[in-house]
């Protein structure tokens, strides 16, 4: 198939105007793809921060209220005395005034004398490690699993009489069980967050069929060895329930170093990726509309290259049948000009060696005619 030159010429200019606006595409899509989930990371890493500084607001707090009622009075005596319904009431009136999850009082053996969150007691929570300083005489606060919730922010203090430690006091704020912890972080940062217990979600705001997704596990391999195993910060894209968000999780580590859990925040990158195809929407309207306008002058600009091709080519044509009396005028500087005077050139020369030929041939015939006159007179 004969393709003229005009039309290579176009294809190879629409190709080149194609093959231009498609790196732009996707050297476009690839950087602002990239800088989105670099800006939604840094932001994940900044509510981290947030959350850190929360947290550690509230062991602040827990201590504080902790201290504050191992030193008052009416629990000193009650706990000497071993007075339940007592501490069950200061307890519970503490837990309104500090807006604390808990409190719990114990004996010098661990044995609890009386909840202010709850009516049982009696139990032993000597196992717990904070708890264990506390007795010791050394305030701690920490994160650790509890009797009625799973995990808490639990400060310690030693409830000392006269010098002597009689017990303990405990209090803290729920992480699981109310959902308090998780809710406040969402309504702070506008993230999800997730609390789990192992790999087991506690206490959550991500629901599955309108319901908290509580007591649903782990599916993410990766997640489970960097953060339960390793202890480790995971950041990344991850797919949790069918949704994709950009998460962070990080492990939950208790007084004593062992992982008890992870958190989790995230963002769903619904929003991301709404905003990420309105704008790449944008720019490829930008590029179609670029590579419109310079096909348009590649192709003024190649119709006033090509045209006086054309006339030359015509040009030569008619040389080629011996028309003679064309004249080509072509007004240009550039190589095309070149070739244009030289082929009016060429044509000035043969219609003047045609001239010569005509004179030539002429004389020969006045020569032919005038000796033919001479041989006649001689004859006669």
């Amino acid at each position: 198939m004969n393709i003229s030159f005009a039309n290579k010429v176009i294809a190879l200019t629409l190709a080149s105007v194609l093959l231009v606006s498609l790196v732009i595409g996707l050297t476009t899509w690839r950087y602002v793809s990239a800088g989105f989930d670099h800006q939604a990371q840094q932001n994940i890493i900044a509510d981290i921060s947030a959350v850190e500084v929360y947290q550690e607001a509230l062991r602040i707090k827990s201590l504080s209220t902790a201290n504050l009622a191992a030193m008052h009075p009416a629990v000193v005596s009650a706990i000497s005395g071993q007075d339940t319904p007592v501490l069950q009431t200061l307890g519970a009136d503490m837990i309104r005034r500090s807006g604390m999850g808990f409190m719990v009082f114990t004996d010098t053996g661990g044995n609890v004398l009386a909840r202010g969150h709850s009516d049982r007691f009696g139990d032993s929570i000597r196992y717990q490690e904070n708890l264990q300083k506390a007795l010791r005489g050394q305030p701690s606060v920490g994160i650790e699993e509890g009797t009625l919730v799973k995990l808490s922010y639990r400060a310690a203090v030693p409830v000392e009489q006269e010098g002597s430690i009689i017990g303990a006091v405990i209090t803290g704020i729920h992480l699981t069980g109310d959902n308090q912890f998780v809710d406040t972080i969402q309504r702070m940062l506008d993230v999800h967050c997730t609390i789990f217990h192992g790999d087991t979600r506690v206490s959550t705001t991500i629901t599955l069929d309108g319901e908290r997704a509580i007591g649903t596990s782990m599916s993410n391999p990766a997640v489970i060895e960097t953060v339960l195993e390793n202890g480790e910060r995971f950041l990344d894209v991850n797919e949790i329930l069918g949704t994709s968000y950009t998460t962070a999780y990080w492990p939950i580590v208790s007084p004593d170093g062992d992982i008890k859990g992870m958190f989790f925040i995230g963002k769903e990158r619904a929003v991301i990726q709404e905003t990420f195809s309105s704008i790449l929407w944008s720019i490829l309207i930008a590029i179609v509309l670029f590579g419109i306008a310079v096909g348009g002058v590649a192709f003024l600009m190649m119709r006033k290259t090509i045209a006086p091709i054309f006339r030359c080519i015509g040009f030569a044509k008619h040389l080629s049948e011996g028309e003679l009396r064309e004249h080509l005028s072509v007004s240009r500087s550039d190589e095309i000009g070149e070739l244009a005077d030289a082929l009016q050139g060429m044509s000035e020369r043969i219609r003047q060696v045609i001239r010569q030929v005509v004179e030539g041939a002429d004389n020969m015939i006045i020569g032919s005619n005038e000796v033919s006159n001479s041989a006649q007179q001689i004859a006669e």
